[in-house]
């Protein structure tokens, strides 16, 4: 009787824990995160060095950066490509 009640304890919980995990150990939603981060930061920099950029590469909500993220399922290569790209045009005009 004891272990039986142990077992359902036991199948209850692991629910909670891996839903638990997966929100903050979510891979997609770090990447996302840092993504739309670096991003901004990228931004920042075009202000700030008034080279003018603009368009979805250069949008000024961290929201919108971190949505289009999320909406390719966090494909390691686009988000490196859209990075690198905003590093290239802030090189250019730097």
């Amino acid at each position: 009787m004891k272990v039986q009640i142990v077992i359902i304890c036991v199948m209850a919980f692991i629910p909670m824990m891996s839903a638990h995990a997966s929100q903050t150990a979510d891979p997609i939603h770090f990447d996302c995160n840092a993504y739309a981060e670096k991003a901004i930061k990228q931004y920042e920099i075009n202000r700030e060095l008034g080279c003018n950029f603009s368009g979805a590469r250069w949008n000024s909500e961290y929201r919108n950066h971190y949505r289009w993220c999320k909406s390719i399922h966090a494909n390691k290569s686009s988000l490196q490509a859209e990075t690198q790209a905003r590093k290239n045009d802030l090189k250019k005009c730097n």
